[in-house]
């Protein structure tokens, strides 16, 4: 669970603590563990193959290291979540939103003659 201190927050967007082979080969965006968020800033540690924040370091008014580790992450399993920055606002104000997906929950049992 994050605690969110803020309105925007840095996750780990991986829950599979495999190492980097078994990763790709179940799953095409989740973390290969290679450790490049731990050499950017201390706020990360590994445990069992995946990163760990360390949300008592996490400070909202310093956000420099956390772009430089969400830039350097090969497989962009570190973002940010939350309220999005004016700037991301900006960057996306002329693109339509797409309406609300929902599902039917239909079957092709409901749709089959039944005989019963």
């Amino acid at each position: 669970m994050v605690p969110f201190k803020v309105e925007r927050m840095v996750v780990v967007a991986c829950s599979n603590h495999d190492f980097g082979k078994q990763v790709r080969a179940v799953c095409k965006v989740g973390c290969i563990g290679c450790r490049a968020c731990t050499k950017v800033t201390d706020l990360f540690t590994m445990l069992d193959n995946l990163p760990q924040i360390d949300y008592g370091k996490y400070d909202p008014q310093s956000m420099e290291p956390l772009e430089a580790v969400i830039a350097k992450c090969p497989m962009k399993r570190v973002l940010f979540i939350g309220r999005p920055s004016p700037k991301d606002v900006v960057a996306v104000a002329g693109e339509k939103v797409p309406g609300v997906v929902r599902d039917t929950f239909d079957s092709t049992v409901d749709k089959a003659d039944w005989h019963g």
